[in-house]
């Protein structure tokens, strides 16, 4: 929903398809590393629970659920930034000036 707020503008003004493929480009690329941040912190509150609740074992099933989705996480994080990165080279959009579109001059 983010990244609709983000592209938005460039919709509603009628960019090219090239800058509007850049500006996802760039707010995927804002956004993502903050989200492995934020996954990486909850990783860390997950241990933190873990170790701290050594005695219980439902703390200690709750420290390692909270470590597991959090790896998940910031797999599916680094995995949606691959991606974006892989699209944008096969696009081209990596450098504006080199994309062709093809036009129909009238």
């Amino acid at each position: 929903m983010a990244l609709l707020y983000i592209t938005a503008p460039s919709l509603v003004f009628a960019q090219t398809f090239q800058k509007l493929l850049s500006d996802i480009n760039v707010a995927i690329k804002s956004i993502v590393p903050v989200l492995i941040a934020i996954t990486g912190a909850v990783f860390l509150w997950g241990v933190f629970i873990f170790v701290t609740g050594a005695d219980s074992e439902e703390k200690r099933k709750k420290g390692i659920n909270i470590m597991i989705y959090s790896l998940i996480g910031i797999v599916l994080a680094v995995s949606v930034w691959g991606l974006v990165n892989l699209v944008i080279k096969a696009f081209g959009i990596d450098n504006p000036k080199k994309l062709d579109i093809p036009q129909i001059k009238i």
